[in-house]
């Protein structure tokens, strides 16, 4: 149990690392 919420807390970190990383770039295309 404990190695499905460390990989569940795994994957929603990444997420949250790409979705920043995909803002950024919109920022930088933008300005």
């Amino acid at each position: 149990m404990k190695k499905l919420f460390l990989l569940l807390s795994l994957l929603l970190a990444t997420n949250a690392w790409a979705e920043a990383r995909g803002l950024e770039c919109k920022f930088d295309s933008s300005s």
